[in-house]
């Protein structure tokens, strides 16, 4: 019996042992679990902020490309304006022939081949002007002069016109250069921020690829921690059965010493009525025989005072 109580009692401490082990190797896997998931949410809140950024520069290089085709489409535009006038720039005024006039003065410069240039033709028409107004002409001279007047004031138009369109293309290169320049700016700009989405992407790929190998980490703890945790649940159960049966060893040996208590103490008692009787009798034969008594008499005549009523 006493070998088989020893036994619940080991089997007892044996188990709970077991399941504290257990339960230290549960706690420990909730932790690794635990400390996976805390990395893999700070991972994804590091890859939220590669996508937000590389989405914005993603949005940046979008509304760059359409500013920049805006001015390669105005680049384009100027440039086919450019081809247009062209012709007229390039166009050659025709001379006229020289002017002959029977009307003799210092201006003249009759059967002389005259200058094609704007400078020489307005000159030519003050000179002629200035004849008509104050020279004596007879009316076929004056109709001679004033007709040479107006071709020469046609001719200086086609000057004036091949003028004003060589401006014209001059401004147009000028606007198309600096349209140029703001687009290569912009076409770097875009190159720049290309270059810095794409070191986010990378980033992205590299986070992810972190995430999921931490995430197969976390579900192998998960699936670890699930087993340790059934088997603690297992070791609980046996745990209870183990104390169960301790504590019915328990009582039995409560009550075991129970009985031996009673049983002491009712000998305890039986010897002590024993004792009373042997001092009770040896008082009443002094006192019979009127001997003297000592004090060890006196305390058992006052312990138990009913014994000696007459």
């Amino acid at each position: 019996m006493e070998e088989d109580q020893k036994k619940i009692k080991d089997d007892f401490f044996s188990v709970r042992d077991d399941l504290k082990k257990l339960n230290d190797d549960k706690e420990k896997l909730f932790l690794e679990r635990n400390s996976y998931s805390s990395e893999i949410k700070k991972l994804i809140d590091e890859l939220k902020e590669h996508k937000t950024k590389r989405d914005e520069i993603t949005k940046s290089i979008r509304q760059l490309k359409e500013e920049r085709d805006k001015i390669n489409t105005k680049v384009k535009e100027l440039i086919d304006e450019i081809k247009k006038i062209q012709p007229a720039v390039e166009k050659e005024v025709p001379p006229l022939p020289a002017f002959k006039s029977s009307y003799k003065s210092s201006y003249s410069s009759r059967g002389e081949r005259q200058p094609n240039n704007p400078g020489f033709i307005r000159a030519e028409i003050k000179k002629l002007e200035y004849q008509i107004e104050t020279a004596g002409m007879t009316f076929s001279q004056e109709t001679k002069h004033m007709k040479r007047i107006n071709e020469l004031k046609k001719q200086l138009a086609q000057f004036e016109q091949i003028s004003n369109e060589s401006r014209k293309a001059r401004e147009l290169s000028k606007e198309i250069n600096h349209n140029k320049k703001e687009a290569k700016k912009i076409h770097d700009k875009i190159r720049a921020d290309a270059t810095e989405s794409q070191m986010h992407h990378e980033k992205i790929l590299e986070i992810s690829k972190k995430i999921d190998e931490l995430k197969e980490k976390e579900k192998e703890a998960h699936k670890k921690f699930l087993e340790e945790k059934e088997k603690c649940t297992d070791m609980a159960k046996k745990m209870q059965d183990a104390r169960n049966k301790l504590k019915e060893v328990q009582d039995v040996e409560k009550e075991k010493e129970r009985k031996e208590e009673h049983v002491r103490r009712k000998e305890h008692e039986e010897r002590t009525k024993a004792d009373v009787e042997t001092m009770v009798a040896r008082v009443k034969g002094k006192l019979a025989n009127n001997e003297k008594l000592d004090t060890d008499d006196f305390l058992v005549m006052q312990s138990f005072p009913d014994r000696f009523k007459n």
